[in-house]
C-alpha cells in the first residue's frame, strides 16, 4: 500500500463557477457561459474529450 501524494487531484472535487452570460438559442433552448470562479483553476483546467 502507498500513501497518496498531496499534490494528487480530487476528481470528485467540482470547479465553481459563474454563469457569465445566457444566450437564448430557440425557445426553451439556452446556452450558458460559464467562467471559473478561481482564475488559477481555470487557467490549469485542461479540457479532455467526452467532459
Amino acid at each position: 500500500m502507498t500513501a497518496i501524494d498531496n499534490d494528487t487531484k480530487n476528481i470528485y472535487k467540482p470547479y465553481l463557477m459563474r454563469i457569465a452570460a445566457i444566450t437564448e438559442e430557440a425557445p426553451g433552448v439556452r446556452t450558458f457561459r460559464l467562467e471559473f470562479a478561481d482564475a488559477k483553476e481555470g487557467e490549469a483546467f485542461q479540457f479532455k474529450t467526452g467532459q
